[in-house]
């Protein structure tokens, strides 16, 4: 890759991170007292123009404004990225984009309304499309959201992998009525297609860097994060995790053989208290409710890998893995955010609030 592409990309996201929301608006946000003050202090960042064009403040259009400033982001660095680092992009976006078809497909399974699902709906222009002939996640979603039943909807998802591997969930979805089942064979599917494209990369340096290393690494420790919740959810519910984790083990590849084999909680976060690089993630969980466990982790493991992601950018700048590196802090940015103003609409105290921010802890 060119140094005149690499340096654009590091101007351009350099950039964009300084209009991020800063720790000071966030306190700020926290500490209003009314929608009044939300609204005023959110007139003060880049968020401006998409919360005056709500026609009210509401948990649902809060939502709608934040998904879409996140898509107008993406969209608008896709358009500057061409050859391997665009190919590679796309691929990432594609975690992103998959909540689109785990949208409709909670919403049929609710029976709502098509119109109110697409209302929640903000594919990435041009992110799939370009990937889909090397058998990446590629989907017109309304189309999806149109159909009557679950079924139908798997059935007229166009990549075949990804129909084969959801149509083959579909008979446990219908026994347990569970859309667990299928949110994780997504999930597995996109991740699978992620890793497959970051290996991709040639290991001689760049720049006095390793591109495949950096972007290997932080993929690699995020589909570890995910199967260690795949297989604590699991566990929970009765569910065997052998199905559902996605089968790619980058730093805990000798412990899961292991821990599949084991019919005891207890036994399990011993084993991953074990772990030397997750170990510390893990410590005072003892005596602790499953749930506990569980609901700690949710916000420890990405708070965890947001502060690699952002370390990231203090190091060489010319790295593919600063765009992961970026989208990554931007989504926790926003989920940050609609965490916030939520929680304040439905008069949460700012304690509790706080206690579940990712990005501005």
């Amino acid at each position: 890759m060119s140094l005149w592409t690499y340096g654009y990309l590091n101007a351009r996201l350099r950039g964009l991170l300084s209009f991020m929301t800063r720790a000071d608006t966030i306190h700020n946000l926290l500490q209003a007292a009314t929608v009044n003050e939300l609204i005023d202090i959110i007139n003060l960042t880049s968020y401006k123009k998409y919360f005056e064009a709500l026609d009210e403040i509401s948990i649902d259009q809060i939502e709608i404004a934040l998904k879409t400033h996140f898509s107008d982001i993406c969209n608008s660095l896709h358009r500057g990225l061409r050859g391997k680092l665009a190919y590679t992009f796309n691929a990432i976006l594609a975690k992103f984009n998959s909540p689109n078809l785990k949208t409709i497909l909670r919403g049929i399974h609710a029976d709502l309304d098509r119109d109110d699902i697409l209302k929640y709906i903000f594919p990435i222009k041009g992110s799939f499309p370009r990937i889909a002939s090397n058998g990446c996640f590629s989907e017109s979603f309304t189309p999806l959201a149109k159909e009557n039943t679950i079924k139908d909807a798997l059935e007229n998802i166009r990549n075949p992998e990804l129909r084969n591997k959801l149509l083959e969930a579909y008979s446990e979805y219908q026994a347990s009525d569970n859309l667990l089942f299928l949110e994780l064979s997504i999930d597995n599917f996109v991740y699978s297609q992620l890793w497959k494209t970051v290996c991709k990369w040639k290991s001689n340096k760049l720049f006095r860097i390793n591109p495949k290393f950096h972007i290997k690494n932080l993929v690699g420790e995020e589909i570890d994060l995910m199967n260690i919740l795949v297989i604590l959810r699991c566990i929970s519910q009765g569910i065997d995790p052998q199905q559902f984790i996605i089968p790619i083990y980058y730093r805990i590849c000798k412990i899961v053989p292991i821990i599949l084999k084991q019919d005891s909680i207890d036994k399990v976060s011993q084993i991953f208290s074990q772990c030397p690089f997750y170990e510390y993630l893990f410590a005072d969980f003892a005596d602790k409710e499953l749930f506990e466990v569980i609901s700690t982790l949710e916000v420890t493991l990405p708070r965890h890998h947001v502060r690699l992601c952002r370390d990231c950018f203090n190091e060489h700048p010319y790295n593919v893995a600063l765009l992961y590196c970026f989208l990554i802090v931007k989504f926790y940015e926003i989920y940050d955010l609609r965490l916030v103003l939520a929680g304040k609409l439905e008069e949460m105290s700012p304690t509790k609030i706080q206690n579940h921010l990712i990005l501005y802890t």
